[in-house]
């Protein structure tokens, strides 16, 4: 099992486009459970704020220090749009962390590469 980052829109202009991009990204999480691998969903990250408060750049280091650890990162549709999954895709870059733009890719890679 492999460990994937998976980045997309989380914020919006308004509540009910938030909700929609959580959504969405948990969804697509779904999708990496479902091929067998370990998805980190920052979408979840809302649920830290019903217990803790805590800024938003807290989130973003926490999350990048997901990403660092990750096997591989996942690009959902609609990442192009949020500055955030921009910056994740660059991270990833740096680090020669594989990226992938659809579930399939992820599923083929690993199957020959271990």
């Amino acid at each position: 099992m492999k460990t994937v980052f998976v980045a997309g829109q989380y914020s919006a202009p308004d509540i009910m486009g938030v909700l929609a991009n959580i959504r969405i990204g948990i969804m697509e999480c779904i999708k990496i459970v479902k091929i067998g691998h370990a998805p980190f969903c920052p979408w979840f990250d809302h649920l830290y704020a019903h217990y803790f408060e805590m800024s938003k750049e807290k989130y973003q280091q926490i999350s990048i220090a997901w990403l660092k650890k990750s096997d591989a990162v996942y690009m959902i549709p609609g990442w192009a749009e949020s500055k955030g999954a921009q910056r994740e895709r660059a991270i990833a870059q740096q680090h020669s962390i594989p990226i992938f733009y659809d579930v399939d890719s992820i599923a083929e890679h690993f199957e020959d590469n271990g």
